[in-house]
């Protein structure tokens, strides 16, 4: 069924080189209606934009942004509106639709770009909050209706929107006339596959140490570790705080995402305490400060109940990195656990390492299990920094 609200329709920009998001919002319903759209027909969307006086020259890509309007849903990826574009859905991590073209700004006299039909849309830089998953209630964007605020003009072609071949996966379809502006006609996307996968070591079993009797009483060798401990520590520290979910105090660590967790003590990988989820997560701010070039290592352990295969980054210990000095982001780095039989009640490891481009400030961490009808468990997660 189609839903009840109407969809928040945005065009954003992204900074080829920063990573920066400037977007612009149609008034729904008045200048689009994402709830009137058919399947396999195009639509044109319209409009004249208004680049404010601080964005940044440089190239920027285009993507389209359909969600719903409560500032407290639109950045969940379960509020998002899935569209087809030339067959291609939406980034699954970001829930935005690549339309395939690319603008550049340069600096000189302020001006809007558009041929002067359609409405008039504010242009607003800043706009990671109001737009990716996991940054919480979105920043309030100047509103639409404002006069246009000048700005650096755009050197390629005039930012009016990319048509985009859509097939809605959320919404009915309802008759709806296109607007009169040109269509841009967006180029096929290609998405790059996420090359990341679970990874399962073999678990560690030492070799039994073989003395030398002495002459006088034999030597007693030390227990062999069980094949499911942990990895014995070696190399650098882990930078989470209490990554193993012990105490009284785990709420000072850890926030809720989603639904959230809840702290047990009948299934544990080590220790007395683990954590359960729910379709949400655990999450934890974890500063770095890591060098360019630093090797990043995520890793934890999992198991769990009624879990689907094929999830990805739905089941996983999810990270977002935030480099430093306004250097842009660094989305979706994850040791992913498969799922299915592979984790129906055995604690499971999986890690995922990576290799810094640039200076890091921070990452933010998730134990992350959600869009699935099971129950998964975390314990003993771990993020560490290894200098170049």
């Amino acid at each position: 069924a189609a839903p009840v609200n109407p969809r928040r329709v945005q065009l954003v920009m992204k900074h080829v080189d920063t990573g920066g998001l400037c977007a612009a919002t149609f008034s729904s319903p008045s200048d689009v209606d994402a709830r009137t759209w058919y399947g396999g027909e195009s639509h044109v969307l319209s409009g004249t934009v208004t680049l404010p006086s601080s964005v940044s020259e440089g190239q920027y890509e285009l993507y389209l942004h359909v969600t719903d309007p409560d500032s407290n849903l639109r950045t969940r990826l379960e509020y998002k509106i899935s569209v087809a574009n030339n067959g291609n859905l939406n980034d699954p991590s970001t829930g935005l639709i690549d339309l395939g073209h690319t603008v550049d700004v340069a600096s000189g006299n302020p001006s809007s770009s558009g041929d002067g039909s359609g409405p008039q849309l504010n242009l607003v830089c800043g706009a990671e909050s109001d737009v990716l998953p996991g940054y919480g209630a979105p920043t309030t964007s100047a509103p639409v209706t404002s006069a246009p605020v000048t700005s650096a003009p755009v050197t390629s072609a005039p930012v009016t929107s990319a048509p985009v071949t859509s097939a809605p996966v959320t919404s009915a379809p309802i008759t709806s006339a296109p607007t009169t502006a040109a269509p841009v006609t967006s180029a096929p996307v290609t998405p790059a596959p996420v090359t990341s996968a679970p990874v399962t070591p073999a678990p560690v079993t030492p070799a039994p140490i073989t003395s030398a009797p002495v002459t006088f009483a034999p030597v007693t060798q030390p227990p062999v570790p069980s094949p499911t401990s942990p990895p014995v520590p070696s190399g650098p520290t882990s930078l989470v705080e209490n990554g193993s979910f012990e105490g009284p105090s785990v709420s000072s660590s850890w926030s809720n995402y989603g639904n959230g967790y809840t702290v047990v003590t009948d299934q544990v990988q080590s220790g007395s305490q683990a954590v359960r989820v729910t379709d949400g997560a655990a999450k934890q701010k974890v500063t770095l400060n890591a060098a360019a070039g630093s090797t990043i290592k995520v890793s934890g352990y999992s198991k769990s109940s009624g879990a689907s295969t094929g999830l990805w980054n739905d089941y996983s210990v999810y990270t977002d990195v935030v480099y430093a000095n306004g250097g842009g982001y660094l989305w979706g780095q994850c040791a992913r656990f498969a799922g299915g039989s592979a984790t129906e009640d055995t604690w499971t490891y999986s890690e995922w390492t990576f290799v810094a481009e640039k200076e890091v400030a921070y990452l933010t961490l998730y134990t992350m299990y959600r869009n699935d009808g099971g129950t998964a468990w975390f314990d003993d997660v771990s993020v560490t920094v290894t200098p170049p």
